[in-house]
């Protein structure tokens, strides 16, 4: 989680709301509490396209079509890795 990230999570929180801050991204409880809270913030402001607001998270162009193809494929299949072979050979 970029500084700005951290601060746009902030920022959409409320005031008694516990806020994060650098140092709680060592945390992987806390970095992955907020960096779903980011990308919830992402998809939003991308008029709930989750493509565009993966897009505008930070993977950069194409990975989301990665994720997306994954997230199908564990909806179907049995065996997880199988999908993740397909994205991460």
């Amino acid at each position: 989680m970029t500084k700005a990230a951290i601060k746009d999570v902030n920022a959409s929180l409320g005031q008694h709301a516990k806020h994060y801050t650098e140092q709680d991204m060592s945390d992987n409880a806390l970095n992955i509490q907020c960096g779903t809270l980011y990308l919830d913030i992402r998809i939003k402001r991308a008029g709930n396209d989750i493509k565009a607001g993966v897009n505008g998270y930070g993977t950069g162009n194409g990975y989301v079509d990665n994720i997306l193809t994954c997230e199908a494929c564990l909806k179907k299949a049995t065996g997880g890795i199988n999908c993740l072979i397909q994205i991460h050979p």
